[in-house]
C-alpha cells in the first residue's frame, strides 16, 4: 500500500511517504530524510538519517518496486535528488536533475515516470526507466511570466484511468493535460480559479 500525509514534530512540517513497511519522512529545513520501519505503526523503528549539504526536502516518492526514492528540495536552486534506498539502512546517492530554473515542488512516479511539479517551470516530465539517467520527456508550462517564485505549478496527479494529468496552478487553477503523440502533455482543457 502507497499513503502520503503530512505530520508535525511541534516545530514544522515533515512530509512523509509510506510504501509498504517503510516511511520516508522528509524535513525540509533539517537537510536530510530519515527511513522508518513503521510495520509496527505503534512503534515505528528508525532505520537511518541521510543528510546532504544544502538540502531542503519537502516531498518524496518511491518507484513502484521501491527501489528507489525521489525527493524535492524546495528552495531556489533546489532539484530533484533519486536514491537507492534498496538497503533502507543505508540510502545511497543515485543522481540528481534540474529544469535549470525556479523551485521544484512535488513528485510523483507512476511507472517508468517522474511527474515533477516544478511551480513556475510548470509539469516536468522524466523517463525514469534507468534512474542513473533520468530523461525529460515532456513538460508543459502553466506560469507564462518569469521564473523562480512560489507561482505556478505546484501539483500533479498522474493516475487518471483515463489518461488524463491534473495539475494545480496557484494562480490559475486546474489544468488537464495528457501526453500527446510524441510524449510532450498537451492541454485537454482548463478550469480557472
Amino acid at each position: 500500500a502507497v499513503d502520503t500525509f503530512f505530520a508535525y514534530d511541534g516545530i514544522e512540517p515533515i512530509y512523509q511517504f509510506v510504501r509498504g513497511d517503510i516511511a520516508y519522512m522528509c524535513n525540509i529545513s533539517n537537510g536530510g530524510f530519515t527511513v522508518l520501519n513503521v510495520a509496527d505503526k505503534s512503534n515505528p523503528v528508525e532505520l537511518s538519517v541521510t543528510q546532504y549539504p544544502g538540502a531542503a526536502p519537502h516531498n518524496a516518492s518511491t518507484t513502484e518496486d521501491g527501489r528507489y526514492l525521489l525527493t524535492t528540495d524546495e528552495t531556489e536552486g533546489g532539484h530533484l535528488w533519486i536514491w537507492d534506498v534498496s538497503d533502507p539502512r543505508r540510502p545511497s546517492y543515485v543522481t540528481e536533475w534540474s529544469a535549470h530554473a525556479g523551485i521544484i515542488h512535488n513528485v510523483t512516479v507512476r511507472g517508468d515516470s517522474a511527474y515533477i511539479a516544478y511551480y513556475t517551470e510548470g509539469l516536468q516530465v522524466l523517463d525514469i526507466s534507468d534512474p542513473s539517467f533520468p530523461l525529460l520527456v515532456g513538460s508543459y508550462d502553466t506560469w507564462p511570466f518569469a521564473s523562480g517564485s512560489f507561482n505556478g505549478n505546484w501539483g500533479v496527479y498522474p493516475f487518471a484511468a483515463s489518461g488524463n494529468i491534473y495539475l494545480s496552478d496557484i494562480t490559475s487553477g486546474l489544468f488537464v493535460v495528457r501526453m500527446a503523440d510524441g510524449g510532450h502533455p498537451a492541454l485537454d482543457f482548463f478550469v480557472s480559479a
